[in-house]
């Protein structure tokens, strides 16, 4: 009974002898005054948690340096999480040239003539959001894409034309943009034999047996 006693009176003491401290917080030296002590607060959560964020955002700033500087780290990195480090590479560069996606046809009378998409795409028909421009600047080199677009164009086409289309091709614009301080005309939509050869990338086109087999087959 003494002991227990002794005991009760022991943590009594304890307690009277200050406030308790927040295990949240701990008091620190003032840098200027070292006999002065300030409380720190640190942050929520068990030390074990507190790294693991630490080394997380570590790892992001990492990341968006990286891909910053031209690093390509779709192999290391998830592609949605690699999204929101891609941040400080959306517009590196300033852009020199303004892309435009056309179509030419060969036509079973022997011509090559310009093709005007826009009627059989007609979300977005007057601006690069068409469907048209969207599948080119995503799948230009994806041949299998290519070809149901072909078969897409070539369709829409011969319903209402005479003039039967065996063929097309594929090909994209680069027009310079005007230097800085100069005039910058409106846009406005010229015919492809307009720009000169130097300005055009073809990325798609039917080889010329399989126009001439679809010729004589009557069309495709």
């Amino acid at each position: 009974m003494a002991a227990r006693r002794a005991r009760t009176a022991t943590k009594l003491q304890r307690t009277d002898a200050g406030p308790k401290t927040d295990r949240r917080r701990k008091t620190v030296p003032s840098p200027k005054n070292p006999e002065a002590r300030s409380e720190l607060a640190l942050a929520p959560g068990p030390p074990a948690l507190r790294r693991a964020l630490l080394a997380l955002g570590g790892a992001y700033i990492a990341a968006t340096f990286l891909e910053g500087v031209g690093a390509q780290l779709h192999r290391l990195v998830w592609r949605p999480l690699l999204f929101f480090c891609q941040i400080a590479a959306l517009f590196p560069t300033a852009a020199t040239h303004s892309i435009e996606y056309r179509a030419q046809g060969y036509a079973c009378s022997n011509r090559v003539l310009e093709v005007d998409v826009r009627p059989f795409f007609p979300i977005h028909a007057d601006d690069k959001e068409s469907r048209f421009d969207r599948a080119m600047f995503f799948y230009r080199t994806d041949r299998p894409t290519m070809e149901a677009l072909e078969a897409y164009v070539l369709r829409e086409y011969n319903r209402t034309e005479p003039d039967k289309l065996g063929g097309v091709v594929f090909l994209s614009l680069r027009i310079p943009v005007p230097k800085p301080g100069s005039p910058f005309p409106r846009y406005e939509r010229k015919p492809l034999a307009d720009y000169p050869s130097e300005q055009r990338k073809v990325w798609y086109f039917t080889p010329h047996d399989t126009v001439q087999r679809r010729c004589k087959e009557g069309g495709p």
